[in-house]
C-alpha cells in the first residue's frame, strides 16, 4: 500500500445506541455553504458503508485536489451520524497524536483523559465504540502514516482482535 497516495482515511465504528447529528471538527472550518455537485455513485457507495451494521474501514485514495475529502464530508453530513473530523498536519508525530487525541476526547467530553500514544488512542476509540455509534474521519492520513509506520498495523490489530 502506497501511503503517499492515500489522502483520506475513514474509520467508521458502529455499535450500540446512536445520537445522530453531532459533528466535531478539529482544525477545520465547517464550510456549511459549500454546494456539493456530482459523484453520486461514489457518494452512494460511501453512504452504504456508513449504514452497515458492522465495523467498516474505508480507504479513499487518488490524485490531489479532486474532491476526495469533500466527498467523504458530504457523505457524513447526509448520514446525520455523530462524527469527528480531523485533518493531520505535516508536523511532528507527537503534535498529531496530541491534536487527534484532543479532538476525540473533546467529542466525548472527556477533557481530563490524556492519550499519549497511538495505541492508547486506539484503545480509547474502540472502547467508546462499544457504547456509541460514531464516525472518525482522519484526513491527510499519509502525514500520520509517514511519521508512524505502524499506525495502520495498530488499526488492523484492533479491528481483527478487539471486534
Amino acid at each position: 500500500m502506497d501511503y503517499h497516495s492515500i489522502l483520506c482515511f475513514l474509520i467508521y465504528i458502529l455499535v450500540g445506541e446512536t445520537h445522530f447529528g453531532k459533528v466535531y471538527f478539529s482544525n477545520l472550518s465547517k464550510g456549511d455553504n459549500v454546494e456539493f455537485l456530482g459523484r453520486e455513485t461514489e457518494l452512494r457507495d460511501i453512504k452504504e458503508k456508513l449504514g452497515s451494521e458492522q465495523f467498516e474501514a474505508l480507504l479513499i485514495y487518488g490524485r490531489r485536489r479532486v474532491g476526495k475529502s469533500e466527498l467523504v464530508k458530504e457523505a457524513i453530513k447526509e448520514s446525520g451520524l455523530d462524527s469527528i473530523i480531523y485533518i493531520c498536519l505535516q508536523d511532528i508525530l507527537s503534535e498529531n497524536i496530541k491534536n487527534l487525541s484532543n479532538a476525540v476526547t473533546s467529542f466525548f467530553h472527556d477533557e481530563f483523559v490524556q492519550l499519549n500514544d497511538l495505541d492508547s488512542f486506539l484503545k480509547y476509540v474502540f472502547k467508546k465504540s462499544e457504547s456509541q455509534k460514531f464516525i472518525l474521519f482522519i484526513d491527510e492520513y499519509p502525514y500520520l502514516a509517514k511519521k508512524c509506520r505502524f499506525f495502520s498495523t495498530l488499526i488492523q490489530k484492533y479491528a481483527d482482535h478487539e471486534w
